[in-house]
């Protein structure tokens, strides 16, 4: 059991896998899911100071001395191109960035935009823990059924939200694409 938390714990730091995989490890190896949460956030959020704090340094030198330049600029482009959304509503749009499940967001795209925005620790750090910690109610209604995990009550509720997507009328479709519309009810 040890080592599987460890695991978690390390992929949990690995950028673009980060809690995505990192929960999925711990589930499929039977660690209890509250335990595996809370490790994989605690080595998710273990590099984001030192990334908030040192990021932009890294890639100014990085640039000034040409090493890795399309990686660089990839980086720097991919991470401006962020925080132009989150520049708009600052600690809350940092939270949103940091919140969503989606490739290229996370806590170390959080901390990048953090930094190349000039972010205090002390307001970027909040923002980017609060979306790593969030959770989406329904992948977790089980466990709030259960008591296992505690709900904690906003003063403004958020609106609901629906989800869609589009997809070809073709009839050769895939079969992941056949059992992702009968999944969803297509």
């Amino acid at each position: 059991m040890f080592k599987h938390c460890v695991i978690v714990f390390l992929v949990s730091m690995v950028p673009l896998i980060e809690l995505r995989g990192a929960i999925p490890y711990g589930v499929v190896y039977d660690l209890p899911l509250w335990l595996t949460y809370i490790i994989a956030i605690a080595g998710n959020m273990l590099p984001v100071p030192f990334l908030i704090l040192l990021a932009r340094k890294v890639i100014e030198w990085m640039k000034k001395h040409h090493i890795l330049d399309k990686l660089t600029t990839f980086v720097e482009h991919k991470g401006k191109e962020k925080a132009k959304t989150v520049q708009t509503y600052s600690f809350w749009g940092l939270f949103i960035l940091v919140a969503i499940p989606l490739p290229g967001t996370g806590a170390w795209t959080g901390a990048l935009v953090a930094s190349l925005l000039d972010m205090r620790l002390k307001r970027a750090l909040p923002a980017i823990g609060m979306g790593v910690a969030s959770v989406v109610r329904e992948f977790a209604q089980e466990q709030l059924d259960s008591g296992v995990i505690t709900e904690l009550p906003l003063d403004t509720p958020i609106p609901s939200r629906t989800v869609g997507f589009a997809y070809s009328g073709v009839k050769n479709q895939s079969t992941a694409m056949r059992k992702f519309m009968e999944w969803v009810g297509v």
